[in-house]
Order: structure tokens, then C-alpha cells, then sequence
């Protein structure tokens, strides 16, 4: 069995710190999908980023790595292929963000090869 793919879009603080950090502890590869150029970028630079929680006992940091990142707004063709194989489709983007968003996820399932079913 291959491992379990996710595509999230938005590459943000929520999407990099709180919803990357649970796909990434649930054995998750990640492929971020964002139209911010520097964010998109800065992800691709690097391998790994740290996550610190803070709480009532203290600070904890994650490592989160075993991620991708692809700009929807040079690449739509591969965002498609991305979200045809993968496992699970997130988001965190503002609502007038969906509308745009949209129409790619529903290219990708027409696309989609795989039998199990995909998870939006």
C-alpha cells in the first residue's frame, strides 16, 4: 500500500500550523496548493518546519516534513493530478477563496481513477 496523500489549500498559518500538523501525525504526505508566490516558495526551499504549541504545560514543537508544494496559479494541471490521487482534499482559505477552489477539486474527482472514494 502507498502511503496516504493529502491536498490542502491554503498554505497560511492555519494550514501550515494546525491542519499539516494533524495530517502530518496521521501519516499523511501533504501537498500544499497556494497562488502566494513567497509562500509557495518558501515551502519548496525547505524540508522540514517547526510547529511549537503553547500551553498551559509549557511549549511543544513538531517537526513537520514529507511535504509538497505547488502554485494553483501556474500549475491547475498538476493540483488536478494531485487531488486524483489523493486520499483527502482540506482546506483553510476564506470563503470567497471557494468559488475558485472549486471548480479544480471538481476537474480532479471527474479525473480520478482510484475506486475508494475521496475525501473533501
Amino acid at each position: 500500500m502507498s502511503q496516504k496523500k493529502a491536498v490542502h489549500f491554503g498554505g497560511g498559518n492555519i494550514g501550515r500550523g494546525f491542519v499539516a500538523e494533524f495530517l502530518h501525525k496521521s501519516g499523511y504526505e501533504v501537498v500544499f496548493v497556494d497562488v502566494m508566490d513567497k509562500i509557495i516558495e518558501a515551502l519548496q526551499e525547505t524540508k522540514s518546519y517547526t510547529v511549537t504549541e503553547i500551553g498551559p504545560d509549557g511549549e511543544t514543537s513538531f517537526t513537520i516534513d514529507n511535504y509538497r508544494a505547488i502554485n494553483s496559479k501556474y500549475e491547475e494541471a498538476k493540483v488536478v493530478h494531485e487531488i486524483a490521487t489523493a486520499d483527502i482534499v482540506t482546506c483553510a482559505v476564506g470563503p470567497n477563496i471557494l468559488k475558485f477552489i472549486a471548480p479544480v477539486i471538481a476537474k480532479a474527482i471527474e479525473a480520478r481513477k482510484e475506486s475508494n472514494p475521496l475525501a473533501v
